[in-house]
């Protein structure tokens, strides 16, 4: 293979990381926008505001509304929450009991990655700073 091609494939795959890498991070600051309940709801009154004409005094009670119902989502999921996470354990067990040794280190492996996974979505992390 000759230098100049090697140099091409090299400039093809540092071009390939890069965009990998500009893409990642605008798609988690995306994310971070988008599961904002502060910038959610700002974005939801204008919706509803620039579609259906409201009034400021309409767009006020629109932004009361939907703060009041996002506080009562967040109060009804903490309340469901712990039955979910013993539905998870519950389910982790009886996949745990079908596997050999090798396999759970590596199903142990599996279930760390999704739980870092998970504390880095958006919407978990603002959670957990809005009850803080």
């Amino acid at each position: 293979m000759s230098r100049h091609t090697v140099h091409l494939i090299g400039s093809v795959i540092i071009a390939f990381l890069l965009g990998t890498a500009v893409g990642t991070s605008v798609a988690r600051n995306h994310m971070r926008q988008r599961w904002n309940p502060e910038k959610r709801h700002e974005q939801m009154v204008k919706l509803f505001s620039d579609r259906l004409s409201l009034t400021a005094e309409q767009s006020s009670e629109v932004e009361k509304i939907l703060q009041n119902g996002h506080l009562r989502m967040r109060s009804l999921h903490e309340q469901v929450r712990p039955q979910f996470e013993a539905l998870r354990a519950e389910t982790s067990q009886q996949i745990r009991a079908l596997l050999e040794p090798e396999q759970i280190e590596k199903f142990d492996a599996m279930e760390n990655e999704f739980a870092k996974r998970w504390e880095k979505f958006p919407g978990e992390r603002f959670k957990k700073e809005a009850l803080q």
